[in-house]
């Protein structure tokens, strides 16, 4: 009954873990990006999701594609647009944001495997070193 206990908690813990990730991962966040002198700035910030301006913080109007934009590595601003960006992660994530899940499912399903082989034996300790 103990191994059950275990196991159950094993699982609880490791579907919390599921769950919160992604949230951590594609988590959104602003970045304040502004033109000075009506300069081109480029701001890094991963954009691999979705670039909306939160708060605009220039007298100049910012028009996406004309005075301000995106690509892989950074917001970009020109021609005075200053604002503030909110970058959401969206479903896309980046490739380290993959790499993470993968691992956290692989390291998940290997404790799960682990435990669940541990549980099947019938308490013969000898018998779980036998069927290696």
């Amino acid at each position: 009954m103990q191994m059950k206990s275990a196991l159950s908690r094993a699982v609880s813990a490791i579907v919390s873990c599921v769950l919160v990730l992604p949230s951590v991962a594609f988590a959104d966040s602003t970045v304040r990006c502004e033109s000075s002198g009506y300069r081109y700035a480029h701001c890094p910030v991963d954009t691999n999701g979705r670039v909306t301006i939160e708060r605009q913080l220039s007298s100049t109007t910012c028009r996406e594609g004309d005075n301000w934009g995106y690509d892989r590595s950074g917001i970009w601003v020109n021609k005075g647009c200053g604002a503030e960006f909110r970058v959401s992660g969206g479903g896309g994530g980046g490739s380290r944001n993959k790499a993470v899940a993968a691992g956290a499912a692989i390291a998940g399903i290997a404790i799960l495997a682990a435990l669940a082989s541990r549980g099947s034996s019938s308490g013969n300790q000898n018998a779980d070193v036998a069927s290696w």
